[in-house]
């Protein structure tokens, strides 16, 4: 009766720790979560098609963008070690093209937090468009390297008016071992898709491992003006 006693006690144990090593929460940072590719739905595909056709839109008049135009965002961060975000600071970033892609800078050009200016071919959203015709999540960038997304994203986290604005969430994972991938990142980008800033993104917030110690992270956001 001892040995049982002892053999479920180690049991328990081991069990609670291997449930603490592989944690499949998709909502935490750090969180290590398998990679089981899913259709998505018509819903999320068809907000994700409009995203990805304001981007192309936005190409469209890139170049056509003069040397004095200037973007405004609200930033404010917090870093690995900081308990509170920084207050928030309007930023005055410029667009410049950079080999056959364009980049956020300051004004005193200084790189800006969020550097790339979101296109179907460059930054976050550039698998997800290049994929649309059988768009599933996750997706694998590379063989080390996955991605999981949604356009149909918590108003909580960020909320889009379905007609001027969509969001997306994206989460990037790291290859561990297997199939089973670590969350370095998640992303909250809601997008202009209508208007004069069509394809721009209005509100985007990171949260990120980064090169912080195990528990901490570093969180950005920035809100165009």
């Amino acid at each position: 009766m001892a040995k049982l006693f002892v053999f479920l006690s180690l049991f328990i144990i081991f069990s609670c720790n291997k449930k603490d090593l592989k944690r499949t929460d998709p909502a935490t940072v750090s969180a290590l979560i398998s990679y089981n590719p899913e259709l998505l739905s018509n819903d999320d595909a068809s907000k994700l098609a409009r995203i990805c056709n304001a981007l192309d839109s936005k190409v469209a008049v890139l170049n056509d963008l003069g040397p004095d135009t200037h973007f405004t965002y609200l930033f404010s961060e917090k870093s690995c070690a900081a308990e509170s975000a920084s207050p928030a600071l309007d930023i005055l970033v410029k667009i410049e093209p950079s080999q056959d892609n364009y980049i956020f800078k300051k004004i005193n050009n200084d790189p800006f937090a969020f550097p790339n200016v979101e296109t179907t071919r460059y930054g976050s959203m550039a698998e997800i468009c290049k994929n649309l015709g059988d768009i599933r999540s996750p997706m694998q960038i590379n063989s080390s390297i996955a991605i999981w997304f949604t356009a149909l994203t918590r108003t909580s986290e960020c909320a889009g008016d379905n007609v001027n604005t969509l969001c997306v969430m994206i989460r990037k994972g790291q290859l561990v071992e297997g199939n089973d991938y670590r969350i370095g990142s998640e992303e909250w980008i809601k997008f202009q898709i209508t208007g004069p800033r069509i394809g721009f993104f209005v509100e985007r917030k990171l949260v990120s491992r980064s090169t912080c110690e195990i528990g901490k992270v570093l969180v950005r956001t920035a809100t165009l003006k």
